[in-house]
Parts: structure tokens; C-alpha cells; sequence
């Protein structure tokens, strides 16, 4: 029988049926693939600068499971653990870092990309005369307030009424402000400058003013730049120093009175020099071994020289014991070796603190009576006829004049003020003061501002004056550093724009410069390193060990925890001839490099930090007679501090010299009190703690 095409596709369709009614064809569905693990904690963004490390670390649900980090998408050789510690290059700025989780049944999840910005200055705000200045951790500078010599930078003779970004070739470290004139030192060492030049303050051999950066002719390798009103000073690499400028008072120590367009040496290296300040007719410079020379003018005691006759053309020394030096228009202020303010110079306004209006031809003890008492000074901050004093802990006091209300206590005054006051509710990394208006760097690198606001000295957008602290909208001078240190590895001398940006958990440097500090003053470093798999690994290596070249008692011990939760300390002890700086792992349950013996001295408060888990490191200090600073330290296991283990069995006793308890939280919020006791100079002092309830 003949087959039509249609019976051929009915025979087809008949067969095609069949065969996969009978399981021809295999499987419906295909497998479904494994599941990658869960990633609980992914990558933190991360900010460092060069030199420094910083920490990428992973959580993901599951046991087994391996890893692979990535960099802009790509493979790193060898970063195959849970956590990435990278060595922080300037290549690396902007770059994506993720990682690739996969569970041993071999499902991958891929994090999130995690930003790494690259750093170049610590962050600071810079008050000029009747402008300020303020710069980023990524080098950015922002300019506002009067500009009518062109010292804003932004091309025109306009003021501005809020921060306003200043176009520069390259990242900034650090900037300067004068009268009427700004300069900004490069990360590559080149220094720029804009604004008023009628006497050269812009260095580039000319009288002409400018309303844009411009690079001084033939500078490289500049490692530091600060001004006074009118003239320079810089330091290059090669350790020569450097002053152009106005020089009326023989300020420049040219030995004339010679105006200078561009710069000129002066006979001194800057390994030599300490600190630094630039006044509106006097130079002051102090050496690493705390001697202070100055030239210029003393018409008003503003060199601290008896009389007011003549000016001192070159460098004279002054005084011995200075630890740092700040000048600003016709007077002078310091600290001492001894911790304490002393100023000279003009006082009709009381800015010196001495509880009077005399002005001074000597150095006087100012007023700290605003700080609280347990406080350490750590800067003292001149502006036109106000001073700030800035405390360890971040408080701040004020003193002077108070007509704008610059003192920041809540209300303008028509009466100076001759004794510093506290600003309450104030809690500064740093301080800056103009002529009529101040300024504070916070923890969280915002600014607040208060005092004379005309032409938008204030940054806040308005004309009104501030009696007390606002936050200058929009302004952040982050991002806040995440890497191993805490402030940039910048040459120089005398850096004033330094201070201590919070302490973070992955910080491990005890001690460095902080806004009054001296580079002879610096407290030896000391710096954890270990493999990347635990962190710090537990083996700490001290890199500067040696005599930190002050006396005094053995200091108050840090506890850091790295993002593993391992805890290590930090103090300060005595080794019969010299203070020196040391760190240690603290293993659980165990003793510190030292036990608790007979004391005639007395014990430093204990310091706290709690890991992911909620177990406790503490550390504490401790004298014995024989003056040796002895360290011990443990932790305190139990459900976040819920249910705290004794280090200590003592019961509570009478006491002497004991130091104020502090109270720690956990993260579940309960409280628990650390103190130091003893039953008397001849017994054994102890540690003890216990949980707050109420």
C-alpha cells in the first residue's frame, strides 16, 4: 500500500510518542548545582596610607569551606584564607577588593566589592586671618571666607560662605594659611601658593598677586610648609630650611631687613629643629634639645625678651625647656617640659591667661583652670587675641577676647576673660584659631566652628556669629583611617596638625605626635606584625625600643583587639635607667610579664576591649618600691561579661592611692567595673572587677 506524506507523519509522531513514553530521551530536568555558603560578614571598605596594612576579612556559614581573594575581579596569588592583609601602595587607591567563598561540596558565593581608599594627610583645619583652610586624609583641600586677596585659590577676589574645593595637580599633605595668602605642600613635594604677594609671600620671585595655585619655582622635595602673616618657612629632604617673604623685623634672620621674593636658607638643618611658629613680625624655632631661638621683632614681648628695644635680625636663643611653640600676631605661647603653658607678647586682650591685661615682656604661666583637673595638656592654640587650650581627652578651654563670641561659651561678651574657660560638650582631635573665630577638628572628622562669622568665616553658609560650636554643614575630612597607624608617614618638624584620630581596633601604635608634640618628644613606637591567618599572629616585634627621655611613672596600659579578637597590650614601664615602651600577646587565663608584688607606689587604672564574642582583655600597670613598672593581664570569660571570672578573689578593701574604677560595656549592655586596690604601702596591691547592676 502506498504511504501519503501525511501517514508518514502520523507513523513519525506515533514512534516519537513511544519512545518517550517508554523513558527515551533521559531526564526531564537537569541537576540543580550546589549553593554557595552564606556570607554573614562580608568585606569592609578600608582606608590606609602607603607603608600601612589593612584588614579584609570574611564570615560564611559552614565549615570546610575554602577561599580566593580577588582584586578588581582578578585572582590574588596566594590569598586564600578567610582574611586578606594587604600592604597598602598608592596603585592600590580606588581598587575593588572581593572574595570568593566555596563550600566543600563545591558551591561558591562571591562578596560584595569592598572599596580601598589610598591615603595622604592626616586631616586637619587651618585658620588663616579672616580664612581658613581645611584638608582631607585623601589630600583634598576645601578654602572658605574672605577672599579679597585671592587666598581661597578658586580664580576669583570673592568670599565663600561654606568649604569650597581648591583645584591642585595632586594630592595635598598639608596647608597653610596666613594673612592673605594659602600654601599647600604635595604629596610629590612640590609646594603651592596663592593669595596676597605685595612682600613674596608666594616665593615666585615676584610682587604679584595670584587667585590660583601656582608652584614655586624650583622647590622639590619639601617635606614641611607653615606660615605667620606674611613670610614662610619650609624644610626639604635634604634637611635644609628655608624662609622668603616679609622681613620689616628681621623675621626671615637674614641679618637685614630685606624683603625676600623667593626662598633663602637659613644656617640650620631641620633634623635640628623640633617645632616651629610664625607670628606676625617674629620667627620662634626650637631645637631637639628644647632650646628656643627667635628673631624678628619684640616690640610687644613677643619673643619673651625683657625689653622692647631693637629687633634681632638673627636667630638669639631665648629659653631652655620648651616642648612646643605656637605664635600668632603679637604674642607667644608654649608648653613647657614640665606639661604646663607659659606665653609672652601682647595681653590687652588677656589672650596669655594670667588673670590680667598687662602685656608681657617674660614668659608667664597661663590658665588650664577650664580643662578638667585630671587633664594633660596637649596643645595650646594662639588666635588674634583669644587662646585655646586643648586637653589629652579632647576637652577644651578658652580665653581672651570674647566680643563674636570666639570663646565658644555660649554667649558674646563684651568683658575679656582672664582665666580659660571650659567650651562645654566639646570633644576635639585638634584646634584652630583666627583672627575672631575657631575652629575643632572632631572624632568623627567632622569641624564645628563659632565666633565672627562676616564674609562666612564659619563655613556655615551664613553671615551670623557663633557664640557657640556649630558643625559646618557637609564638611567630612575623611575617610578615617582603618590601616595600622593613625597618622600618615609625612616628614617634617614641629606638626601641628597632628592629633590622635580616635582610637580604632585595628591600631597598634601606643604613642605619636599629637598637636604640641615635638618630634625629640615622641614616645617610642611599637608595632604588632604577624601572618595573615591570625592576624597578629601573637608574636609581637617591638620597632622602636630606647629611652623615651622623660621621667614619670609607668603608663596607663592599652589593650587592642586584631579582627580575630586576640588581645594584645601596650605600656609603659621603668628598667632602672630608662622608660621604655613594650607590648605582649594576652593569652587566656594567663599572667602578664610580671606579678603583683608589695608597692610604695600606686596602680594605673585597667583598660578594657571586648571581642566579637564578648569575652573581655583587660591590662593593668603597677609600681613596686623599687620603682620597676610591672604589667599584668588576663581575661574575663563568661557570656558577654554577663557572668564575669574573678582575676582576682579579693574582697574589697581599705585602700590607698587607688585610680577612679572605669566601666566597660559589653555589647549586650551590661556593665562591668575595673579598679586597683591595696590594704596599705607594705601589702600586696590588687586587681579586682565586678558587675554593675541597677
Amino acid at each position: 500500500m502506498k504511504r501519503t506524506t501525511s501517514d508518514r507523519a502520523l507513523l513519525a509522531t506515533c514512534t516519537l510518542a513511544f519512545f518517550l513514553a517508554c523513558g527515551g530521551g533521559g531526564s526531564s530536568s537537569s541537576p540543580t548545582p550546589p549553593v554557595g555558603p552564606s556570607i554573614t560578614t562580608a568585606p569592609a571598605p578600608q582606608a590606609g596610607y602607603a607603608g600601612d596594612t589593612v584588614t579584609y576579612h570574611v564570615v560564611a556559614v559552614g565549615s570546610g569551606n575554602t577561599y580566593q581573594w580577588l582584586r578588581n575581579g582578578t585572582a590574588i596569588s596566594g590569598a586564600t584564607t578567610d582574611t586578606y592583609v594587604l600592604p597598602v601602595q598608592v596603585a592600590d587607591d580606588q581598587a575593588h577588593f572581593s572574595v570568593r567563598v566555596t563550600a566543600s561540596a563545591g558551591g561558591s558565593t562571591t562578596s560584595p566589592d569592598a572599596l580601598l581608599d589610598v591615603l595622604y594627610a592626616f586631616p586637619a583645619v587651618v585658620a588663616g586671618h579672616d580664612h581658613t583652610l581645611a584638608i582631607t586624609t585623601k589630600g583634598l583641600v576645601y578654602a572658605w571666607g574672605v577672599g579679597a586677596n585671592g587666598q581661597l585659590g578658586l580664580g576669583d577676589y570673592q568670599a565663600r560662605m561654606v568649604p569650597t574645593a581648591v583645584t591642585l595637580p595632586g594630592p595635598a599633605v598639608q596647608v597653610a594659611a596666613g594673612w592673605g595668602h594659602s600654601l599647600a605642600l604635595l604629596a610629590d613635594g612640590r609646594v603651592f601658593a596663592w593669595g596676597n604677594n605685595v612682600s613674596g609671600q608666594l616665593g615666585d620671585g615676584t610682587t604679584t598677586t595670584r587667585n590660583t595655585p601656582g608652584a614655586i619655582p624650583g622647590v622639590t622635595n619639601a617635606t614641611y610648609v607653615t606660615c605667620g602673616y606674611d613670610h614662610i618657612r619650609m624644610a626639604k629632604a635634604d634637611q635644609s630650611v628655608w624662609l622668603w617673604g616679609y622681613n620689616a623685623m628681621g623675621q626671615l634672620a637674614q641679618g637685614d631687613k630685606t624683603n625676600r621674593l623667593s626662598p633663602v636658607s637659613i644656617p640650620a638643618a631641620s633634623s635640628q629643629i623640633a617645632d616651629v611658629a610664625l607670628g606676625e613680625l617674629h620667627t620662634l624655632i626650637l631645637l631637639t634639645s628644647n632650646s628656643l631661638y627667635g628673631c624678628g621683632d619684640n616690640g610687644y614681648g613677643q619673643l619673651g625678651l625683657p625689653t622692647s628695644s631693637g629687633e634681632h635680625l638673627i636667630l638669639s636663643p631665648l629659653i631652655g625647656g620648651v616642648k612646643a611653640i605656637r605664635a600668632f600676631s603679637l604674642y607667644s605661647v608654649m608648653i613647657g617640659t614640665d606639661g604646663l603653658p607659659y606665653g609672652t607678647g601682647e595681653n590687652v586682650y588677656g589672650p596669655l591667661g594670667d588673670g590680667n591685661l598687662t602685656t608681657r615682656y617674660g614668659w608667664v604661666a597661663m590658665s588650664t583652670a577650664g580643662l578638667p583637673a585630671s587633664t594633660t595638656l596637649r596643645d595650646v592654640v594662639p588666635g588674634q587675641y583669644h587662646t585655646l587650650f586643648l586637653g589629652t581627652q579632647g576637652s577644651v578651654a578658652s580665653v581672651g577676647y570674647n566680643w563674636y563670641g570666639q570663646l565658644g561659651l555660649g554667649a558674646a561678651t563684651t568683658t575679656p576673660y582672664t582665666a580659660s574657660q571650659g567650651i562645654t560638650g566639646l570633644n576635639a582631635l585638634l584646634v584652630s584659631a583666627g583672627s575672631q573665630s575657631s575652629y575643632a577638628l572632631l572624632p568623627d572628622f567632622t569641624v564645628k566652628a563659632w565666633g565672627y562669622n562676616n564674609n562666612g568665616r564659619l563655613g556655615d553658609g551664613t553671615a551670623t556669629d557663633r557664640p557657640a560650636p556649630v558643625t559646618i554643614p557637609g564638611l567630612f575630612l575623611g575617610p578615617i583611617p582603618t590601616g595600622t597607624t593613625h597618622f600618615p608617614p609625612v616628614a617634617g618638624l614641629g606638626l601641628r596638625t597632628k592629633g590622635e584620630a580616635g582610637r580604632r581596633r585595628q591600631w597598634v601604635r601606643r604613642d605619636a605626635l599629637d598637636p604640641g608634640d615635638s618630634l625629640s618628644s615622641m614616645l617610642n613606637v611599637c608595632m604588632l606584625t604577624g601572618s595573615t591567618t591570625t592576624g597578629w599572629g601573637g608574636s609581637p616585634s617591638v620597632v622602636a625600643t630606647g629611652p623615651i627621655g622623660v621621667a614619670g611613672a609607668v603608663g596607663a596600659p592599652d589593650v587592642i583587639l586584631n579582627p580575630q579578637g586576640a588581645g594584645f597590650a601596650f605600656w609603659q614601664y621603668y628598667d632602672g635607667t630608662n622608660y621604655l615602651l613594650t607590648a605582649a600577646p594576652i593569652a587566656a587565663g594567663a599572667a602578664g610579664a610580671g606579678q603583683i608584688v608589695a608597692t610604695a607606689g600606686y596602680f594605673y587604672n585597667p583598660h578594657a576591649a571586648i571581642n566579637p564574642a564578648g569575652t573581655a582583655v583587660v591590662a593593668w600597670g603597677q609600681i613596686s618600691g623599687s620603682r620597676f613598672g610591672i604589667f599584668s593581664n588576663h581575661y574575663l570569660s563568661g557570656s558577654g561579661w554577663g557572668s564575669p571570672t574573678q582575676v582576682n578573689s579579693a574582697a574589697w578593701t581599705a585602700f590607698t592611692q587607688t585610680p577612679d574604677p572605669q566601666i566597660h560595656l559589653d555589647d549586650a549592655g551590661i556593665a562591668t567595673a575595673l579598679w586597683v586596690e591595696g590594704t596599705g604601702a607594705s601589702s600586696p596591691t590588687v586587681w579586682n572587677h565586678q558587675t554593675v547592676t541597677g
